[in-house]
């Protein structure tokens, strides 16, 4: 298992022969991590209950975008990534005025 944390300027990047909680753990960062970790959806990271959790951005629109392969005419809120996961923003066009 090839993994990597960081915080701000400090990065950790570690390898460990096993995957799972025996090659998280001999990174030493998640078991006493009290910030957000930023990951894919992969189960054994939400084994560490003091961090809090969220979703990559990547990995989340790769999600969306299968399920809307899967059901192409369902309803969906939004059928573009949003500024927040990494796209650029859409030009809005300018309001008239009177």
């Amino acid at each position: 298992m090839g993994a990597c944390g960081h915080h701000r300027e400090v990065h950790l990047v570690w390898v460990h022969p096993k995957r799972g909680r025996d090659g998280i753990d001999a990174g030493q960062v998640m078991g006493s991590m009290t910030g957000i970790a930023v990951h894919d959806a992969w189960a054994p990271y939400d084994t560490y209950t003091p961090a809090g959790h969220q979703l990559c951005c990547a990995h989340l629109l790769r999600e969306l975008t299968a399920a809307a392969e899967l059901a192409p005419r369902a309803v969906w809120p939004c059928r573009r990534p949003t500024r927040s996961c990494g796209s650029r923003p859409q030009r809005t066009p300018p309001v008239p005025t009177r």
